[in-house]
């Protein structure tokens, strides 16, 4: 089945993949670059579309090297913020007091972000 029948994923056009990205930038450290930046957009605002590959991005930033934003259906994996939608991880082995609560505050910032627009847009 094509994600784009999915009503599961909530669509991200590019003023909101541009929050977002603002979001990682604010809360993780991801550059801030014009060109990064419109690379996500690019990226999460086409990612129904499966030709453009999976659902992970990977910005670094604070994050180190496995810093990444994750964007896909729900699993309802422990620890993860509403889980299906947005949330940002780094590689266990880089993990560390300081970027766990890097991790816990960015997701915690795109939840808010998510439930807003969710609800602004009366998403089920």
């Amino acid at each position: 089945m094509s994600n784009r029948t999915d009503t599961r994923l909530v669509p991200v056009d590019r003023e909101l993949a541009g929050r977002i990205y603002d979001l990682l930038i604010e809360k993780a450290g991801a550059v801030d670059d014009a060109d990064d930046k419109d690379d996500f957009v690019y990226w999460l605002s086409g990612a129904l579309d499966t030709r453009l590959g999976g659902k992970e991005y990977r910005f670094m930033g604070r994050l180190g090297f496995g810093g990444k934003f994750w964007w896909h259906v729900p699993y309802n994996l422990p620890g993860r913020p509403e889980q299906g939608q947005w949330y940002v991880t780094c590689y266990p082995e880089d993990s560390n007091p300081e970027r766990e609560q890097i991790v816990a505050d960015t997701n915690a910032a795109l939840l808010d972000l998510y439930r807003a627009v969710k609800i602004k847009n009366g998403w089920q």
